[in-house]
């Protein structure tokens, strides 16, 4: 599926003309378009000017632009290309002076509060792949040009493609009032035209602030975890919501080596050091997508891609070694997003083993790549549309299986991920843990990836938060309660996010119905104990069931069913065949339920087998064992 990602704001209420003027006059919110208060730069978003005549730039507000040191380039505002509204930025560059800065625009005078946190956050893209900038906040305090931060030495990677740029930064002490500096003046730009939409420099309150949001994650405490994603618009606040961390665009290939060898880190190190610096587990979005890679690639020869794709993952590798889940493949199911170069925009599936004997070779490919390099993260794999409706969305789901049943029987996959866009959850509740139960069929633990809720844009504010509302109250439990699901990452939450009606607050920070609900459901809700189940009922056949919980630490129940008198052996190996525990050991049993208690404690976290043999009857399943 092809996707747009968007950061448009949803209007929340009608503002009267005179409010508006007063807004405007006052300066008391610096940005309307944006629609949120903690911004503090003057026309970002270059709304607040007319379209003009390229090189006619004395009238933008706000901001400053330089051609100098025999540097040859112009700026217009324009409306034909734009990523936030109807305003936009278009820089066009013919000659190049000696310094970055020969060529820059400068968004000036920014208001701050001293030794404040702030972040930067702006789109960007260019007429042609190859470009390139710099994007930086100076002090200017006594007219010190200090940088307080910094997005690229020249290596900022654009492409034809709308890419977010961001990160964090502190005010001095004695400042109050920075710039943001934007350089364009680099040799790779003449004849290329870059635009810049969006440029937003916004408070983050710290716990000092007259009214501080001073919360614990929704799930701390809890033995599963519930996520967001790191952007420039979602970081407010984050932790006092949210316990895992993935990177939205900042992972996907195409937004770090847009042009080959040059790579923005920026935003993906922000992101891993919010989950470094807080203890919270970090997933990587995403190694392998036929969706949203680096359009370089498909000039390649087969051999070169594969070289290219083996540089990628080395280079990852050295840069975060210690990532607790790396998703390796996402959309590779289904005719989804393949690197096919006809259901996906790259082209290299064949420069990791094409489709061969078992129709997808290429993933068991990638998964080895990563297991060698990645030796200490947990291996995952995504899709869309795999828990939806009852026909066609059980068909995703088993032909998904199949995939991961291949690389569990390579020891190549440690842990299932399940796409919980609202396209992707249309169903019942039962329909959607019938998917859950059969994935759990494989003994790896599931995370429910990419969680959007929405209300309705087309319905009033009230109207828009019951449905919201509802659909978290019929979507939200399946996944939390199943004892497969480890964890579950929301796709945004805050004004911002690409899909439409799915924020969690207002853009005046106050939560909507459904995340005040989520937070009370989260806090009162006590996993349930397994039921013994040993005894008077008698079982029309043998079963063995999947252990509960499953991941499990220490502990886990194990449960299986005997249809007539048999001698009964329960035993556990290790992932290489080893017995390690026998539960049961060839003893007679009559017809019942029964239940054992697996203790895993003198064991090493990893993936066990456990077999029952009962008369001719015998089945084995897998269950996972984290410490």
């Amino acid at each position: 599926m092809k996707r747009t990602f968007t950061n448009e704001y949803k209007a929340v209420a009608p503002v009267s003309l005179i409010i508006l003027l007063l807004i405007m006059i006052t300066g008391l919110v610096s940005d309307a378009v944006a629609g949120e208060e903690n911004i503090v730069n003057v026309n970002g978003t270059f709304e607040n000017s007319d379209v003009t005549v390229s090189g006619d730039t004395t009238s933008v507000e706000g901001w400053e632009f330089f051609v100098q040191d025999g540097a040859e380039g112009r700026y217009a505002i324009i409306d034909s290309v734009t990523k936030v509204g109807n305003r936009a930025l278009a820089v066009s560059v013919e000659a190049v002076g000696p310094d970055d800065w020969s060529l820059g625009a400068v968004n000036e005078d920014v208001l701050v509060e001293p030794g404040e946190n702030y972040t930067l956050a702006l789109w960007a893209r260019a007429s042609e792949d190859g470009a390139t900038a710099n994007f930086t906040v100076g002090q200017t305090q006594y007219r010190n040009f200090n940088e307080l931060g910094r997005v690229g030495s020249g290596d900022v990677s654009l492409t034809t493609e709308w890419q977010e740029f961001g990160f964090n930064f502190v005010t001095p002490a004695n400042a109050d009032t920075v710039r943001v500096p934007l350089h364009f003046s680099f040799d790779a730009n003449i004849g290329n035209t870059i635009y810049i939409d969006s440029v937003t420099v916004t408070h983050i309150p710290s716990q000092d602030d007259d009214d501080p949001v001073d919360m614990t994650p929704i799930a701390d405490g809890q033995d599963k975890w519930i996520g967001n994603i790191w952007s420039p618009p979602q970081i407010e606040n984050f932790t006092s919501y949210w316990n895992q961390v993935t990177a939205e665009n900042a992972g996907k290939w195409g937004s770090v080596e847009g042009t080959r060898g040059t790579y923005n880190w920026s935003n993906l190190d922000a992101s891993y050091q919010l989950a470094r610096d807080n203890g919270f587990p970090y997933r990587f979005h995403v190694l392998t997508w036929g969706g949203q890679q680096p359009g370089w690639i498909n000039d390649l020869s087969t051999e070169e891609q594969l070289e290219a794709i083996t540089q990628w993952y080395d280079t990852l590798a050295v840069r975060y070694p210690d990532m607790e889940y790396v998703e390796v493949v996402n959309e590779g199911s289904n005719n989804h997003q393949l690197p096919d170069g006809q259901s996906g925009d790259a082209n290299y599936i064949e420069a990791l083993g094409g489709t061969g004997e078992t129709g997808h070779d290429w993933i068991i490919t990638a998964f080895e790549m990563a297991r060698e390099r990645f030796p200490n993260s947990k291996l995952m794999i995504n899709d869309y549309n795999i828990v939806s409706s009852e026909t066609w969305g059980t068909r995703n789901a088993r032909n998904y299986k199949q995939i991961i049943d291949d690389l569990v029987e390579r020891d190549l996959i440690d842990v299932i991920g399940v796409q919980a866009h609202a396209f992707s959850t249309p169903g019942s509740q039962a329909q959607i843990r019938r998917v859950l139960d059969l994935l759990a069929e494989t003994g790896l633990p599931i995370q429910a990836t990419e969680m959007d809720i929405q209300g309705n844009s087309d319905l009033s504010q009230e109207a828009s938060d019951q449905l919201q509302l509802e659909n978290m109250q019929r979507i939200f439990p399946v996944f939390w309660e199943h004892p497969a699901v480890e964890g579950i990452t929301f796709w945004g939450w805050r004004p911002g996010l690409w899909m439409d009606d799915a924020e969690l607050i207002y853009p005046n920070g106050e939560e909507r119905p459904a995340l005040t609900w989520l937070r009370e459901y989260v806090e009162n809700w006590v996993e349930p104990e397994p039921t013994d189940v040993s005894g008077d009922a008698t079982p029309v056949r043998f079963e063995l069931s999947q252990n509960y919980p499953n991941p499990f630490n220490p502990t886990t129940q194990i449960r299986y069913e005997v249809a007539e008198q048999a001698d009964v052996s329960l035993q556990v190996y290790d992932i290489t065949g080893r017995l390690v525990q026998t539960l049961v050991n060839n003893t007679a049993q009559a017809p019942g339920q029964y239940s054992v208690t697996f203790d895993g404690s003198n064991l090493a976290s990893g993936v066990y087998l456990y077999r029952l043999q009962a008369g001719s009857f015998s089945d084995v399943r897998r269950m996972m064992l984290v410490k």
